[in-house]
Parts: structure tokens; sequence; C-alpha cells
């Protein structure tokens, strides 16, 4: 397909997706508040089975995007290429996707997958507003042994601190940070042992396990 336009890929995808529909899983997506215009209640194995066969290329992936349909939308984020997202847009399309299920798709696919040094990462690690993301993208770099650096894993561990502060507890995706960091360094382990010692009472069965 890498030789067809990106109009006659998208009228193929189109026609594809109303052979598979699925109204049943659409409606119980409604149910969950999962608002989409148009949503073919397609699973998402099937989706990512339908991108494979599809070229990485970010006119393509910029077509999709527009579209008020669920699949389309996701199918846009597998394929935009990680080299060419931009601050600007990686910025516009955390405004753009309208749903929780989209945006942590986006973080899934593609903002997890972008080189350790992209500007990208220093912007939302310096944006308050975009903490829960970068979590869940150093967790799943963490999980999979991607790069990292230091001082992104002792930034994201003062955030995580400060918003403590306004909080009663911890969300799971930072006690899964916590012990997904621990041992990625030794600055990285006197910072996570300050914050146990500070909080012995939620975290100790963290502490059980890791000293």
């Amino acid at each position: 397909m890498n030789n067809q336009s990106d109009d006659f890929i998208i009228s193929l995808l189109q026609k594809k997706l109303r052979t598979r529909m699925d109204g049943i899983i659409a409606s119980s997506m409604r149910e969950k508040q999962l608002n989409y215009k148009y949503n073919f209640g397609l699973s998402l194995p099937f989706i990512k089975e339908l991108a494979s066969l599809l070229p990485k290329r970010k006119s393509l992936a910029e077509k999709l995007l527009k579209y008020q349909t669920r699949e389309l939308k996701i199918i846009g984020l597998i394929l935009y290429p990680e080299n060419e997202l931009d601050i600007k847009r990686a910025k516009e399309l955390f405004e753009e996707l309208h749903t929780k299920e989209l945006k942590d798709l986006y973080v899934f696919f593609l903002l997890s997958n972008l080189d350790i040094k992209n500007p990208i990462y220093s912007m939302l690690l310096n944006e308050k507003e975009y903490i829960n993301y970068i979590i869940a993208i150093f967790n799943r770099r963490l999980l999979l042994k991607q790069a990292i650096e230091e001082k992104q894993i002792l930034l994201i561990l003062d955030q995580i601190e400060n918003l403590k502060q306004k909080k009663e507890k911890y969300h799971p995706q930072e006690i899964t940070f916590f012990e997904r960091s621990y041992n990625f360094s030794k600055k990285v382990n006197i910072r996570l042992l300050e914050i146990f010692q500070k909080n012995k009472k939620e975290l100790n069965y963290i502490i059980d396990n890791l000293f």
C-alpha cells in the first residue's frame, strides 16, 4: 500500500470497517461513556492488525486523525511517525483527542516511543498539566527497559511528591513508578528511600518487598 494515495487507503479502510462493524460492542462503549460520533465497535487487536498493513506516513496519519471515527483516529495514532511529531503538534493532539481512551492510546502508541532526548519529553516534564501522562509514558519505558535518563526520573519523583501534598493517597500508577524505578541508579534509590521513610504507613508493603 506504500504507493497508494492517502485518500485511496482511507476509502478502503472505511469499507473494511463497515463490513466488520460490531453494533453490540459499540453500544456497550457508549454506555461506558466512550462517546464518539462514529464508532464501529472494533477491538484494538483488530485495529492494530489493520494498521500494520498500512504505511507509517504523517500525511495519512493526519488525515485519519481529522475523522470523527474512533477506529480511524486510533489508526492515525498508530501510523504517526514518531520523529515527525513536534512540540506544537504534541500539545494540539492532547486537546483534539476528546476521550480518555484516545489520550491513553496516544501515550501508548506514540509518546512512549519517542527518542529519549526528544524535546517533547522536556515539555511534558515541566508542565504540570501533563504529569499523569508523563508518569504513564515512563512507566511503560521502564517496563520495556527503554532508554531513560536519571534526571527525568528524579524530576518525576519530585512532581509526584508535590502532588501528594494536595491529596491523601498516591495514585496506583505513581506507586507503580516507584516500584519500576527502584534500582535504576544510586541517586534514584536515595530519593525513593526519602519518599518511603516519609510515607511509611501507606508504602510499608513496598518497603517490605524492595528492601
